[in-house]
């Protein structure tokens, strides 16, 4: 009785969506696939996701976790968000990439925006070093990176159907330079209550903000939100 009492007020979330598509470091096409549970109660959210490498030439099967906590708050009439997260990459046999950041979002009736920074620590694996006999210069560190999203939704973000375009460098597991912004296509539609079918399709650039841009890669992606309760 008293844990039904307490998931009353509480939202449980399950998410999971495949991604297909091709870069210029891909060699061919690649498949991912992730799930993200989501606990929220009251104004506090905690989440926490997986990454799976189903065809690339990453070896590692399980490629990427994030958890992240976030906070609602309000100032004034505006309601915004607080995250905090730390993200893990095992980008491949010989590179692993650490992310940790805080990014603050909100969002009106047609266009949501995120805005924050992270710290990224990219490291050769045990594998790498030994290999290549290498004691120093194994790690290289990134502060104070730039994170941002501007996104515009054709309907109002509660319809049962939305779609629009984002502008941004950050994905779930991928956070770009801020020189590197990325263009997705969305459209979500919810099935009934519970379940919301959504699709994406993303561009992704190679320096558009340097003296010469040029195309990186792009894919596809298609998921399912399961509200449990």
């Amino acid at each position: 009785m008293l844990f039904v009492a307490q998931m009353i007020d509480a939202q449980l979330n399950i998410e999971a969506h495949n991604d297909l598509g091709r870069n210029n470091v891909s060699e061919g096409m690649f498949i991912k696939s992730a799930v993200t549970t989501s606990y929220r109660k009251g104004n506090t959210c905690l989440v926490y996701a997986n990454q799976f490498d189903l065809k690339s030439h990453n070896p590692h099967f399980f490629s990427g976790a994030k958890v992240r906590l976030t906070r609602a708050f309000q100032i004034k009439t505006k309601a915004l968000e607080a995250n905090a997260f730390y993200m893990y990459n095992l980008l491949s046999r010989l590179i692993h990439e650490a992310n940790w950041g805080v990014t603050i979002n909100t969002e009106s009736q047609h266009f949501s925006y995120l805005l924050g920074t992270n710290f990224r620590t990219s490291h050769l694996t045990k594998v790498a070093t030994e290999n290549y006999e290498l004691d120093v210069g194994t790690k290289l560190r990134e502060k104070w990176n730039l994170m941002y999203r501007i996104a515009y939704s054709l309907k109002p973000n509660n319809n049962k159907w939305n779609t629009g375009v984002a502008l941004t460098n950050v994905d779930h597991f991928l956070i770009n330079q801020d020189t590197n912004p990325m263009l997705a296509l969305h459209a979500r539609y919810r099935l009934n209550f519970p379940l919301t079918l959504y699709t994406e399709a993303w561009y992704k650039t190679a320096g558009v903000f340097n003296i010469s841009a040029d195309s990186f890669g792009f894919f596809f992606r298609t998921g399912l939100q399961w509200e449990l309760f």
